[in-house]
């Protein structure tokens, strides 16, 4: 759990910028992995809690 602590407060602060339309790099996704690991799965939604994975 330790090491998702990083990985949790740093995502937040770069979304809410890139969000807001703050930061324009950043906005295309660097791979899909929708078909895989889809969002309403359950692996998906605990990605989603941990690290703010979306697909």
């Amino acid at each position: 759990m330790i090491t998702f602590l990083p990985a949790e407060l740093t995502v937040p602060a770069v979304q809410f910028p890139a969000n807001a339309g703050v930061v324009e790099a950043m906005q295309q996704a660097l791979w899909n992995m929708s078909d895989l690991i889809p969002d309403n799965s359950l692996v998906g939604r605990i990605l989603h809690v941990l690290v703010g994975c979306t697909g």
